[in-house]
Order: C-alpha cells, then sequence, then structure tokens
C-alpha cells in the first residue's frame, strides 16, 4: 500500500521527489512480491585479485542456498543450506541453518558481524525488496538514518489514503455522483489547502541522498557517516555498498544485472572486498519464488533434520555465512 501512496505522491510533484534509504534498497525494479517464499543459490569463492601469472587466484568454493518464509508483519524465517559442489540435493548439504526471525538485531557491533549483516542486507533487498532491514542494521550501528515510517509526512499520507478509498468506491471516479474526490474539493479554500498539502514531499529530507553520475550513469548517492552506497536511479539497482570502520573498509559491488527468471534483475557477480583486504565473488546461480505455508515449512526443516548430515571433513565456509 506504501508503494501505491508513493506512486501517486511522484505524479504530484516529480521534481521535489528525493528517495528514501529504505525505499533505495527495495530492489525497484523486480516485481511487488506476490508468494511468501523466495529461494536464492548463490556460488561464493575467496579470490586473490593481485596474483601473478601462476599463483593460486582461487580458493575453494562454497555453495550457498537461502530459503526466505515471509510471515506476517513483515517477519522472515531463514533458511540456510551450504554445499561444497554445485550438487545442491538436501542430501548433499554440508551444514544447516534456521532462523525462525532473521532480524537485524541478530548481529553484534564486531567489524566481522557488521560485514556478515551487510551481506544479509544486500541479499534481503535483492530477494525479498527488504529495505527495512539495512536500514534498521544501520541505526543498531548508530548511523544516523531513518525508516520510511519514522519521516512520512503522516497528513499527506492520509489525504491519499482517502483519496484512494474514494477510486475504490466510486470505481475510479465513474460512479462518482456528486462526491468530490479528497484531491479536488469543491470548496476553493479547501483546495489551496490540498494543493498545499500536495506540494510537500512525502517523506522528510534527511540532507543524506543525491543525485550524482556513477560510471556514467544517473544514480542516489546514501551518505551517512561511515557507510555509503550508490543505488541507479532508473531500475533503483545496488551499484555499491562501503562501511569504514576502524579496522578498514568493507566494499560490496554489484555487476551487470540480468533478469535471472524473466522478471527478478539479480547481479551476475557481487565482489566484496572486507577491512582485512580479502576478496570474495558472489555469484548468483537461480532464484525462484513460491508459496509455502507454515506446515510445509515445518515439513521442508523436518527434512533437512533427517537428510543433512554434517561430514566429517565439512567444507569452510566464508566468515560472512551463518
Amino acid at each position: 500500500m506504501i508503494k501505491i501512496l508513493i506512486l501517486l505522491s511522484i505524479s504530484f510533484n516529480v521534481l521535489a521527489y528525493v528517495p528514501t534509504v529504505e525505499s533505495l534498497f527495495r530492489n525497484g525494479s523486480n516485481p511487488d512480491l506476490t508468494q511468501n517464499a523466495a529461494m536464492i543459490t548463490l556460488k561464493i569463492t575467496p579470490v586473490n585479485p593481485l596474483a601473478e601469472k601462476g599463483e593460486q587466484a582461487q580458493g575453494q568454493s562454497v555453495w550457498v542456498k537461502l530459503i526466505y518464509h515471509l510471515g506476517g508483519g513483515g517477519r522472515i524465517k531463514l533458511s540456510q543450506l551450504t554445499y561444497r559442489s554445485s550438487a545442491i540435493t538436501d542430501s548433499a548439504a554440508d551444514s544447516k541453518v534456521f532462523f525462525s526471525e532473521m532480524s537485524p538485531n541478530a548481529f553484534d557491533q564486531s567489524v566481522e558481524m557488521t560485514e556478515r549483516g551487510l551481506f544479509y542486507s544486500i541479499m534481503n533487498s535483492l530477494v525479498v525488496n527488504d529495505g527495512a532491514f539495512i536500514t534498521q542494521f544501520l541505526k543498531n550501528r548508530g548511523i544516523n538514518v531513518a525508516l520510511n515510517y519514522e519521516i512520512i509526512n503522516q497528513e499527506k499520507k492520509q489525504l491519499l489514503e482517502r483519496h484512494k478509498a474514494w477510486l475504490i468506491k466510486t470505481k475510479g471516479g465513474r460512479q462518482a455522483e456528486g462526491e468530490d474526490s479528497p484531491l479536488t474539493p469543491a470548496s476553493a479554500l479547501e483546495r489551496e489547502k490540498v494543493n498545499q498539502i500536495m506540494a510537500l514531499p512525502m517523506y522528510a529530507a534527511s540532507g543524506q541522498i543525491g543525485l550524482v553520475r556513477f560510471e556514467g550513469e544517473a544514480a542516489w548517492n546514501i551518505k551517512a557517516e561511515a557507510f555509503e552506497a550508490w543505488v541507479g536511479d532508473s531500475n533503483r539497482d545496488v551499484k555499491q555498498v562501503t562501511y569504514k570502520s576502524s579496522a578498514g573498509e568493507s566494499e560490496f559491488v554489484a555487476k551487470d544485472y540480468i533478469k535471472y527468471n524473466g522478471t527478478t534483475p539479480l547481479p551476475r557477480l557481487i565482489t566484496f572486498k572486507n577491512s582485512k583486504d580479502l576478496h570474495f565473488n558472489i555469484e548468483p546461480i537461480g532464484i525462484r519464488y513460491f508459496n509455502e505455508s507454515g506446515q510445509d515449512l515445518v515439513n521442508r526443516l523436518k527434512r533437512y533434520d533427517k537428510e543433512v548430515k554434517a561430514p566429517r571433513d565439512s567444507v569452510t565456509k566464508p566468515y560472512f555465512l551463518f
């Protein structure tokens, strides 16, 4: 519903529009989710970008499957399976992890957990259009960013909600029968008041977001203390995320977006440089969306308990995975 209100607001005040941190991380070119579960498979490989000819440039790859179950109130249940090869059947899994509620509060303040939190925040953005997760994650680290509900213009929101209800009631205005739209009241005084409200931005400006050029394209730049990111203007695709700490700078760069299942835009490659200058390639292999009942989820977890047995020589997971 908030997306509908935002679109209505933009149509009235395009030039004044500046997106919020939360909205920029909603993977805006991805369709609205109509199913309550999603699964993405990734290949993660440590790499040495400075390797000389003949030197080992890549380490042992790990494959990981993330399965999201979306509950009420925006709650996310997350299953994670890891594999030593591209054979990713349940019985071939090397390890399993399950979170009954995947929360930004799951990460402590250490550098490693901050980098882990950034990884899962980016995955949430790409897979389930969740911009609130990374916003709250940053707030937990003392970064002065705001969630949408904290900065929304309540008067404008309520006016647009009344207009939406009027459109539904009157079947798009075709059956208004003398009932004026809340956006075009008959009274000149009321119309002036409505115009003043609609001239205001939907969200309070933070001063942290500006439109810039990034690699030759228009992009929104977020600057908030230790955090900086660039998100494409036309497709709302996350291009780069950086986080500075006393230990160094962490950097995620997303490259070459394509539509993996014909509808979902994902980068072909995400490069990650951590604060210790270690490098990883994160490659999405596939993604799918499906419906899953509560009982289906329970049955799936029981299947994992039965089939996933930790081998004696478990593969070493990248530290930014749970």
